[in-house]
């Protein structure tokens, strides 16, 4: 399990999460590739839950959604930007 940061210059904050929102809205995650998607599902749903669990603490901590959809179904997760995450949140490690 990976996460990604990205730090950005206030200056062009706007602007980069509208496109990275323009993008993430194109791109959906699911367990049959035939279905046009892009992304498949995570090794094991052991994994998926790991990173639901990241999340739902982040969420839970003030993290919010900046882009993507929150949702999880078995091995897969859908694309998801979380914008507001600290050092005191699963996730960030």
């Amino acid at each position: 399990m990976a996460t990604q940061s990205l730090i950005v210059h206030e200056s062009v904050k706007d602007k980069l999460l509208s496109l990275i929102k323009a993008h993430v809205t194109t791109v959906k995650a699911s367990k049959d590739l035939a279905a046009g998607t892009k992304l498949r599902g995570l090794f094991k749903p052991e994994a998926a839950q790991r990173v639901k669990d990241c999340v739902d603490d982040a969420l839970a901590k003030g993290a919010t959604v900046a882009a993507g959809e929150y949702g999880f179904d078995g091995n897969v997760v859908q694309p998801l930007l979380l914008e507001g995450v600290t050092s005191d949140m699963r996730i960030y490690k």
